[in-house]
């Protein structure tokens, strides 16, 4: 049976959540076991009963929240009265939250000619300048240039003390807004491997970490042959069937340790309080040994998220330990004792990964690259971002950004102050960076070795950062922090600050030049975000556009102006500039693939720029807890007076437009 109706949503004494459905004959029924964000109180839906007992929310939006189905009488029981804490169902990842998010990728690349010869100016063609005038939503921070005795590295972007916005930074972010909109190019992280290590993971990489090393792991010595500058691998023995065996130590620390017999122990320390296993290796079997190739070498050096308490490289070139950048006592005569596993991949190569402990991280056998269609990264296309920005080794830009300078300095900056602790790129977090099916759970998960997608260019959403005291943030510890590797010291302007700059530009067409001003000038509420800690809520701007163009034919009538003999410069302002941007549009429009252009009629209405728009929206700082929605989720999140590690059940991040709630 399914009912219409209104979904009301109240707090009860104790903070929790009470969920009623108001049916249009009149009937209050109460919700359990689904749990559904608090903004859609009071929004139409279609309830789905069964047994008179509400199953299923289907809202207008097309979002649906259900029970779990289970045939298990207790765990119906269960869930009707405890309410799931996840969205959707027990099943299925819960959302994920993130200060980032992406915009999706084009489908095909919309094509554009080559730039005319540099040589002359063109009649069909565009020059001029477009002034900028820069309002800092947030505070803004662009780190100094350090020059040794003459700057402060912590002080804002400046030169001989004249505080500016420099033009590179301006031309980072309208280059990426020009792809996006154009829908040009994507061709980043070409060669870029990841690594990863499934043996407790909840989803389907599990099996694929285990079918990969759980009964394939041998142990070795790693070593070095300076004549052929290779690296090969020496087999430990093999003594009644096994290489190595496990042995019981409370030491915590990751060391290494010679036995008389030749063999080696290796104790692979603690993660948290949970004890891991230690490993005595056989001694090493001299008649057989395993060439390493390059690439199998670089798996190991190139896995910046490794945590390396050696380095086994320099060990097995020195054979001895290094620790630290030094040298110690112990010696590696037979090489450096590790774990390796020979397995094929895909394309029935033998590669051979290897690592500390018996169960360590392994490379995925797709680069970042490889989830790149292929028609996106083809350099042999034009594109307009190509056309206008230029073309390495082919031709040079015809825009040119100079530095914007600070309006009135005085009294324009914060005090120093060290930012909250920022947490880098993850890009093994494969559901938030790859495309994930529909109603994803933990076993149709894609990981970076499944045909998938990435998600595509990732911005950040602009984030509240409201003063507490005097210049103290939301955003910062609220003081300087010093001899911490984590933390950084900061000198950013205030917001309400101004900034001015210009863009100069010379022969555009006139769709070229509406790529540029169809950026510049963004859709009501949204705004740009440059400069340092996008995540915390800093660096978001209002960029106010003017239009300035050569008239050609009245500047070469004359030589000089009439008054100080400088060279004669007949501009325009062209204050309407929808002739460029709807050039520019009618342009897209006509050239993009069906599926990218869906029903729209308008450039903004395409499925991927009304992603973008959400990302720019600034309007979303208004509604409630959006710095609670926009923020890094955590591996110790305190929650209901419990630590919880948010990525366990690896949530997925939707699309941009799914963490749209109306305020």
């Amino acid at each position: 049976m399914k009912k219409k109706g209104k979904l009301i949503i109240e707090q009860n004494k104790k903070g929790k959540l009470n969920y009623k459905a108001v049916t249009e004959d009149g009937k209050t029924t109460s919700i359990f076991g689904i749990e559904i964000p608090t903004e859609y109180n009071h929004k139409n839906a279609e309830f789905e009963l069964d047994n008179g007992r509400i199953v299923k929310v289907i809202f207008d939006d097309g979002k649906i929240f259900e029970v779990q189905k289970t045939n298990n009488k207790s765990d119906r029981i269960e869930n009707k009265n405890n309410m799931h804490r996840n969205n959707q169902p027990q099943n299925q990842t819960k959302e994920a939250i993130a200060p980032y998010n992406f915009v999706p990728l084009n489908e095909c690349v919309v094509k554009a000619q080559d730039p005319p010869p540099f040589d002359r100016y063109y009649d069909n063609r565009y020059t001029g300048y477009i002034d900028l005038t820069i309002e800092t939503l947030t505070p803004l921070y662009i780190r100094n240039t350090i020059e040794i005795g003459k700057s402060d590295p912590d002080d804002f972007f400046n030169v001989n003390g004249q505080y500016k916005i420099p033009g590179s930074s301006l031309r980072g972010m309208i280059r990426t807004l020009v792809e996006i909109v154009s829908f040009g190019k994507f061709h980043y992280f070409d060669d870029d491997r990841l690594y990863y290590r499934g043996l407790a993971d909840v989803s389907n990489l599990k099996n694929y970490y285990n079918n990969k090393i759980r009964n394939n792991v041998k142990a070795g010595y790693l070593n070095y042959d300076n004549g052929k500058k290779k690296f090969y691998i020496t087999p430990a023995e093999s003594i009644n069937g096994k290489q190595y065996v496990t042995f019981k130590d409370t030491r915590k620390e990751f060391s290494y340790e010679p036995q008389n017999d030749g063999s080696w122990k290796v104790w692979t320390g603690k993660v948290g309080n949970r004890k891991r296993n230690n490993w005595i290796i056989n001694p090493p079997e001299k008649a057989n040994e395993i060439e390493l190739s390059k690439e199998d070498a670089s798996f190991y050096k190139n896995d910046k998220n490794r945590n390396i308490p050696i380095d086994i490289i320099k060990s097995a070139q020195k054979k001895c330990l290094i620790k630290d950048g030094r040298e110690t006592s112990i010696k590696f005569n037979e090489g450096v004792p590790i774990f390796y596993v020979e397995c094929k991949d895909s394309q029935k190569n033998k590669p051979v990964a290897f690592g500390h402990t018996r169960y360590f991280r392994l490379p995925y056998e797709k680069t970042i690259g490889d989830h790149i269609p292929q028609n996106l990264k083809n350099n042999d296309t034009t594109d307009l971002a190509d056309a206008i920005f230029g073309k390495e080794d082919k031709w040079a830009s015809r825009v040119f950004f100079e530095d914007a300078d600070l309006d009135n300095p005085e009294n324009a900056f914060l005090q120093k102050t060290s930012p909250k602790i920022l947490s880098g790129p993850k890009p093994t977090t494969f559901q938030h960076y790859l495309e994930q099916p529909d109603n994803a759970n933990k076993n149709n998960l894609k990981h970076w070795d499944d045909d998938a997608k990435i998600r595509g260019y990732k911005l950040y959403w602009h984030r509240k950062t409201s003063s507490v005291s005097n210049d103290t943030y939301s955003w910062n510890e609220g003081k300087v922090i010093q001899d911490d590797k984590q933390h950084t010291i900061i000198r950013p302007v205030k917001e309400n600050k101004e900034f001015k700059g210009r863009i100069r530009f010379e022969n555009l067409s006139k769709e070229e030049l509406g790529a540029l001003l169809f950026v510049l000038y963004l859709p009501e509420n949204c705004h740009h975000k440059l400069g340092m800690g996008k995540p915390l809520g800093l660096g978001s701007v209002k960029i106010s556009p003017q239009l300035f163009i050569i008239d050609k034919t009245e500047s070469y009538r004359k030589l000089f102006d009439d008054k100080q003999n400088n060279l004669f410069i007949s501009l325009k302002e062209i204050k309407n500039t929808d002739e460029f941007t709807s050039a520019f549009e009618k342009y897209i429009l006509d050239n993009i693939s069906r599926s990218d252009k869906g029903n729209a009629t308008k450039l903004w209405d395409t499925p991927r720029l009304k992603e973008l728009k959400h990302l720019l929206d600034w309007s979303k700082i208004n509604i409630p807890d959006w710095n609670e929605k926009t923020r890094y989720m955590e591996i110790e999140h305190e929650e209901r007076g419990k630590k919880i590690n948010e990525f366990k059940n690896r949530p997925v991040l939707n699309r941009p437009s799914s963490y749209s709630q109306k305020i």
